[in-house]
């Protein structure tokens, strides 16, 4: 910052040269006192400036504006922000449940938790909260054991073996005679097939299903279905 003052002395004619000199002496004296109670206030102003955020309206005067670039990291904040709920908005509903779905079952089913499973997490979910079910850790471990070996979970498995006239058919390989005794859905639509397991299960039925006497699942979780009333 450059201060200038012009400084101007009448000398009047007669005058001595005392004088004249004091007039100059005063006159520089006043300039200097000037001079440095600008550089002081000017470095106030800088301190307070910088702890503050550039407040004053000489803040224009200053090289770097404190102030704007609080202001700008704060515009760039909220228009990150906003983005974000933009792209949460979009996302599908049915993906963020699934999401979530996916990560309880893999949390209660462990390692009994197959990738064959997962499309089926939905309907799994509906009928397992209406029977009380859903956060049942041993007996969602069963159920996801027995799907997998019984069809990797595939509800248009068909069996090449029959009994009698039957074939096995769908997730959990039901008899369609079987079946119908405890289900009057469609032996093909994964819901039923599943509330269909289920209601197998409270009638102390489960031991039908051959494949709960494999080796893999915990006697525990095998205990826990054999005796579940």
């Amino acid at each position: 910052m450059i201060i200038s003052f012009n400084i101007k002395l009448n000398i009047k004619t007669g005058n001595s040269k005392t004088r004249v000199t004091e007039s100059v002496s005063y006159s520089y004296g006043l300039n200097t006192l000037t001079k440095y109670s600008v550089r002081l206030m000017f470095v106030i102003y800088i301190a307070v400036a910088l702890l503050l955020g550039s407040i004053s309206p000489l803040s224009s005067m200053m090289p770097i504006n404190i102030t704007e670039d609080v202001r700008a990291s704060e515009k760039s904040l909220i228009y990150s922000t906003e983005i974000q709920k933009r792209e949460k908005k979009l996302k599908p509903e049915k993906e963020d449940k699934f999401i979530t779905l996916q990560e309880k079952y893999k949390n209660l089913a462990g390692y009994y938790c197959y990738p064959n499973v997962e499309p089926h997490l939905d309907d799994i979910d509906k009928v397992l909260k209406t029977k009380g079910l859903d956060n049942d850790a041993l007996f969602i471990q069963a159920m996801f054991f027995i799907g997998q070996y019984e069809s990797h979970w595939n509800t248009g498995s068909l069996s090449g073996s029959s009994v009698g006239s039957e074939h096995p058919t769908g997730i959990f390989q039901f008899l369609p005679s079987t079946f119908r005794t405890v289900s009057r859905g469609n032996i093909y639509d994964a819901t039923d097939q599943i509330y269909a397991f289920v209601t197998m299960v409270e009638r102390g039925r489960v031991d039908e299903f051959a494949t709960l006497f494999l080796p893999g699942l915990s006697q525990e979780a095998k205990s826990y279905v054999m005796n579940y009333r």
